[in-house]
């Protein structure tokens, strides 16, 4: 019985629809429009997601025949089979896509050093010109493309930084600043700025950065950011993690392992695509929260089976207490209520 409900909560995963709202055509922002005329022949930064309309009772269907099942899956279903159908079932929807991205990439004629893949098919990271991002405003859903500003907020932001903010031996915009604060003479320090954000008036309200400075006598360290565990190895300074934040507006630098980071708008969405440490639910250790994450935990939480045994994991300033990959609500416990929020979590995205 318990095997015929895992199974059953997999499909009802497996068929819940994204829907997503599609207009007739892109709508080029106040912001992005600004930022087109201030700047001349520039290239500009703009996140684009690409309209894939797939049909995903289709796929099920397919997915199911590849696998050899007659009329749908088996009830008592192993784990291994599990993995086996969610592999196939991935694989069908990245070729559909994948295609959607080929004939994106065509229509443009973008270059491959100008175009950035971000987890999935569907979401890019592209560096357009004028004419482009008015061609991409000129699609409409029929062609399978449109433009989404991702939750309604602008984020825009020239491919190189304005020269005449940036200081001659640096090209980033706060490098100075940076070395003003925390002192200069870092022969190997690895300095870059990941990310610039831009609030609703078209201006730079704050920045991505990445630090490492070695300390002259390194420690052990495990921080959490976001919803990812990060083992940087050492304690590097300022900046726990190596990473941090540079309020534009209030002229500071905060660690982005700290209770304040998360204030800034789109840190913790913009933080996720780069993608580093592990993800709190991630059972699996396939760097993504998915269906058979959900799965494990169920099993776990049944004594079907044992917790993995990389589960528990301490954070630095934490001596004595651990902290587990499977307690996806943070409560401190391995409950039935992780599988619950994580299975939640996933037909939310």
């Amino acid at each position: 019985m318990k095997k015929a409900i895992c199974i059953l909560l997999i499909l009802a995963v497996m068929m819940t629809c994204c829907v997503v709202g599609v207009s007739a055509k892109c709508t080029i922002p106040d912001t992005l429009r600004e930022q087109m005329d201030a700047v001349e022949n520039g290239k500009f930064k703009v996140h684009i997601w690409l309209y894939c309309p797939i049909d995903k009772s289709t796929v099920f269907q397919q997915a199911i025949k590849e696998c050899g099942y007659i009329g749908g899956l088996p009830l008592n279903m192993t784990l291994d089979e599990v993995y086996a159908y969610k592999a196939v079932y991935n694989r069908i929807i990245s070729e559909q896509e994948a295609a959607v991205a080929d004939s994106f990439i065509e229509k443009l004629g973008i270059a491959e050093e100008d175009i950035e893949y971000h987890g999935k098919h569907p979401y890019v990271i592209a560096f357009l010109t004028e004419d482009q991002i008015e061609t991409v405003a000129s699609f409409s859903e029929v062609e399978g493309i449109y433009y989404d500003l991702m939750d309604g907020q602008p984020i825009v932001t020239p491919t190189e930084p304005p020269t005449e903010s940036a200081s001659s031996e640096s090209p980033f915009l706060y490098q100075a600043r940076f070395e003003e604060l925390y002192g200069s003479g870092y022969d190997w320090c690895d300095y870059q700025e990941l990310y610039y954000h831009i609030d609703q008036n078209g201006e730079t309200d704050w920045a991505l950065v990445y630090a490492f400075i070695p300390a002259a006598e390194p420690i052990e360290l495990v921080t959490i950011v976001g919803n990812r565990v990060l083992y940087p190895g050492t304690m590097y300074m300022p900046f726990d993690a190596c990473y941090g934040i540079y309020d534009v507006k209030e002229d500071k630098f905060i660690d982005a392992g700290s209770s304040e980071a998360k204030n800034y708008d789109g840190f913790l969405k913009v933080f996720d695509e780069i993608d580093d440490g592990r993800l709190i639910g991630d059972l699996d250790r396939d760097g993504d929260l998915s269906v058979v994450d959900v799965t494990i935990l169920q099993r776990c939480d049944a004594n079907m089976r044992e917790y993995p045994d990389d589960d528990t994991f301490s954070l630095t300033f934490e001596w004595g207490k651990s902290r587990y990959y499977s307690d996806f609500d943070r409560d401190g416990e391995r409950t039935i209520l992780d599988a619950t929020r994580l299975q939640r979590y996933l037909i939310s995205e």
